[in-house]
């Protein structure tokens, strides 16, 4: 019993050796950033410069103060569409006000357009 347990860790630690030396996952990827200003509460085009098709992998932040949060839809090769919710609550004001905020988009693939679409 106390054989097979041992056995089993060794294969583990072997498979774990295995994935940490692999080539195919120590391969180096490039990230490209965009930005905008004068973003405000709406849905925003994000456009992909992609001639291989790979699969995009992004996020979304703000750099500033101002109140916003960007929400990305699933992308397909070549857009993706970002929902930018920067209408808030004012204590002050006892209404809604909306923001414009900035828009930082990293992703594996080059940005070659962020456009308000509604």
């Amino acid at each position: 019993m106390t054989k097979d347990f041992e056995n089993r860790i060794k294969k583990i630690e072997q498979e774990l050796t295995n994935l940490k030396t692999s080539s195919e996952y120590s391969s180096v990827r490039s990230v490209h950033t965009a930005s905008t200003t004068g973003v405000y509460t709406g849905l925003y085009r994000i456009d992909y410069s992609n001639p291989k098709n790979e699969p995009v992998m992004s996020l979304f932040y703000k750099n500033d103060s101002n109140f916003g949060i960007p929400y990305g839809r699933t992308p397909s090769t070549t857009s993706q569409i970002v929902e930018v919710n920067s209408t808030r609550w004012s204590n002050t004001q006892q209404q809604y006000i909306t923001e414009t905020t900035s828009l930082v988009v990293v992703s594996n693939v080059a940005v070659t357009g962020i456009t308000r679409i509604s």
